[in-house]
């Protein structure tokens, strides 16, 4: 192999270890845009290697730019302002953008609940209208009042009733039940210190028995609960989940689905069995 030194001025011949080290070095200097540096003749032309580097960084910086600029618009579409436009202009808009819309909030304040929305319709088929007329009881479901100085829950609107007001919007029969107050809200809502043994009993009596298709509890007594913070009994936090699964299992229609936390159990035969399926 001869090759052209420039800095020589002159060809010059390679043993077999010094051209794959050359060969190594000229990659390098590639920045790994190449396989192995153009070659002409035995000559390398620098300058034709240079202008396809930066054109292939150009290249890469224009990409860039363009997705960016994409994701940027996307933002912007989905902005509680753009939205309320485009519910105005009759365009049809999933549950959480009309969420967004209609109450002026971030999408990421209500994340927790979508995820929920999300298993209840795999859980009941994750078909078109699979969740319409379904019962669905939401303990503890939050609520405009329902925010604390704990971490992430100190901005208002982290604690209110997103999944409650999806619910409603998928059509099912939502029902809530907090110790915040839900006056306004489109959905049927129950004021209720849950800290209180019986609550649940005196709330739904005999007349509920088997007659819901899901219960849901979500951030009441786990580890991200702002009560669970409050609550320094350990005696008491047990006694209350015991409880609200004696009456999860007395509430729920046979076959039907109990959401604790991040957990989903059906009723079978009288009992909870937890289905298998993997945390989400």
């Amino acid at each position: 192999m001869r090759i052209y030194v420039p800095e020589i001025g002159k060809k010059v011949n390679l043993s077999a270890k010094e051209k794959r080290t050359l060969k190594q070095r000229l990659f390098d200097f590639g920045h790994g845009c190449f396989p192995e540096p153009p070659i002409m003749g035995g000559f390398v032309n620098q300058k034709k290697h240079i202008a396809r580097m930066k054109a292939e960084e150009e290249k890469i910086v224009l990409e860039k730019k363009r997705k960016e600029a994409a994701e940027a618009a996307e933002k912007e579409r989905k902005t509680p302002a753009a939205l309320r436009l485009r519910l105005e202009n009759g365009e049809k808009l999933t549950v959480e953008e009309y969420l967004v819309a209609v109450y002026d909030v971030e999408a990421h304040v209500m994340s927790l609940a979508m995820t929920h929305l999300s298993r209840l319709k795999d859980l009941f088929g994750n078909c078109t209208g699979c969740l319409e007329g379904k019962k669905v009881l939401d303990i503890a479901c939050g609520s405009r009042t329902s925010y604390t100085d704990f971490g992430i829950f100190s901005k208002k609107g982290n604690l209110e009733p997103w999944l409650c007001r999806a619910l409603h919007k998928c059509g099912a029969r939502a029902i809530g039940m907090d110790i915040g107050n839900n006056d306004g809200e489109p959905f049927e809502h129950h004021w209720a210190d849950l800290t209180e043994k019986g609550t649940l009993g005196r709330l739904f009596g005999k007349t509920h028995d088997s007659s819901f298709d899901a219960i849901v509890v979500s951030m009441l007594i786990g580890e991200l609960s702002p009560i669970l913070q409050m609550m320094t009994n350990e005696a008491k936090r047990s006694e209350m989940k015991n409880e609200i699964f004696a009456e999860a299992v007395r509430l729920l229609k046979e076959g039907g689905w109990f959401l604790y936390e991040f957990d989903a159990y059906r009723k079978a035969n009288g009992k909870l069995v937890a289905d298998g399926t993997p945390k989400y």
